[in-house]
């Protein structure tokens, strides 16, 4: 019976180093596509709360810890931010705390440099810190360019600048999405209150010393499969005028919609003998 009680107390001891834990990623190749679905897992989800919850999220420049309560019954679009929790939520681990939770005072959720590591899927969780630090010896991301130069640098999507605070920045770091019309960069972040998309100036992005920098290993250039369009473009009557199309399938940097316009020839039939 001693024997059983003290088995019964390491079981119960180590159970929660198996609950939380960081995703386990092997890393290798991967492409864009699935980067930036990775990001828009956790931006476009929605998730309603099983009981009201107050979640830590970050402590500001005064050493005040702020938090965002979220309630019962009310349903919230895009992961919770928290710097608090360790180790980081994948969307999976997050969705299934926040529909079981008890309510209270909880910490769950990720931040910006979980965020990134997550749609990286790198095998350890990276800081803002460690982003920087480990540039040149890392195996897994390199630098595209120094320190406050994002504008000077052709990015592609899934690419991230990283404002580290050893370089003077902020302590952020987000996902490259694309380019607007504009010229301005659309970035995917984790930034308080959740997950969400953003369009920072360059301006911005170089007074904080945002560095650009790369994954390792991406499978470039990947044709997608597309399954369907909708609706049939051969069936639609062209007198309704421009008509939207959507394209599904595989291997998409984003959902596609296509605009098409159609234009009437009339052939002069020939009528000399």
């Amino acid at each position: 019976m001693k024997y059983r009680k003290i088995l019964l107390y390491i079981f119960f001891l180590i159970l929660p180093s198996f609950i939380f834990s960081y995703p386990i990623f092997t890393f290798g190749p991967m492409t864009r596509a699935q980067m930036i679905a990775n990001a828009y897992t956790m931006i476009s989800n929605s998730w309603t709360p099983k009981n009201t919850f107050t979640d830590k999220e970050y402590t500001d420049t005064n050493g005040t810890i702020k938090t965002k309560t979220y309630y019962i019954g009310t349903t919230y679009t895009g992961e919770a931010y928290s710097e608090f929790r360790d180790p980081q939520d994948s969307w999976s681990e997050f969705l299934k705390w926040v529909t079981t939770t008890a309510g209270g005072n909880k910490n769950l959720g990720n931040d910006c440099s979980g965020f990134v590591s997550m749609c990286w899927q790198l095998p350890t969780r990276h800081d803002t810190s460690s982003f920087n630090s480990e540039l040149g010896s890392s195996t897994e991301f390199y630098s595209l360019g120094n320190p406050g130069t994002c504008a000077n640098v052709d990015l592609l999507a899934g690419d991230a600048m990283n404002s580290a605070k050893a370089n003077g920045g902020e302590g952020h770091i987000v996902l490259f999405y694309q380019y607007q019309g504009t010229g301005n960069p659309e970035v995917l972040e984790q930034t308080p209150p959740s997950a969400q998309s953003g369009t920072p100036s360059w301006s911005y992005l170089a007074t904080n010393y945002y560095q650009p920098i790369r994954r390792s290993t991406i499978t470039e250039n990947v044709s997608p499969t597309i399954t369907s369009i909708y609706p049939n473009p051969i069936t639609y009557d062209p007198a309704k005028g421009y008509q939207s199309l959507t394209i599904t399938g595989t291997g998409f940097v984003s959902p596609v919609t296509v605009l098409v316009s159609w234009s009437q020839t009339i052939m002069a039939e020939d009528f000399r003998t």
